[in-house]
């Protein structure tokens, strides 16, 4: 975590934001002064300090506020967190259509050798990360079906020359 040099006459500590500090609400200054600068703005935190001391907000209540933001939180990771592994089980299942499959033989040695790669294609770690078992087998066996298809014809082309 950054440390906070909290210095007034810097100017990054009296700038204006949108909105204002002053106009927020106590709550959300609470949860910006107790941020990472690397989130909110090191002069966003200083104020908000600064704006907590004027309306003299208890550390009590500041304490309410993180522990239930913290909690918040917690059960929407967990939220999250219970949807992706339901999306790894639905992956699982999943298979290219027969086109994907085609275009994947034809293009084997370029996808083999890096030299395409289709932003929407995912690598065959990133198929197995996430759990697209059937893709992923499929994916082996046509990069190694229309390798093994391109070595016979570059032979054969070397043959008939």
């Amino acid at each position: 975590m950054k440390e906070i040099k909290e210095d007034p006459s810097d100017f990054l500590y009296k700038m204006n934001y949108n909105p204002p500090i002053p106009k927020r609400d106590t709550e959300e200054l609470i949860l910006m002064a107790h941020s990472s600068p690397d989130y909110v703005q090191p002069g966003a935190i200083y104020q908000a300090k600064e704006e907590l001391k004027k309306r003299g907000v208890s550390e009590e209540y500041k304490e309410q506020v993180i522990s239930l933001a913290l909690a918040k939180q917690k059960k929407l990771n967990q939220q999250l967190e219970r949807e992706h592994q339901i999306e790894l089980v639905q992956n699982a299942e999943k298979k290219y259509s027969t086109l994907k499959m085609v275009q994947i033989f034809f293009l084997a040695p370029l996808i083999i050798f890096h030299k395409m790669y289709f932003s929407s294609d995912l690598s065959y770690s990133e198929l197995k990360k996430e759990n697209f078992v059937i893709m992923a087998q499929q994916r082996i066996q046509m990069l190694f079906l229309g390798a093994i298809c391109w070595g016979i014809i570059i032979l054969l082309l070397i043959h008939i020359n």
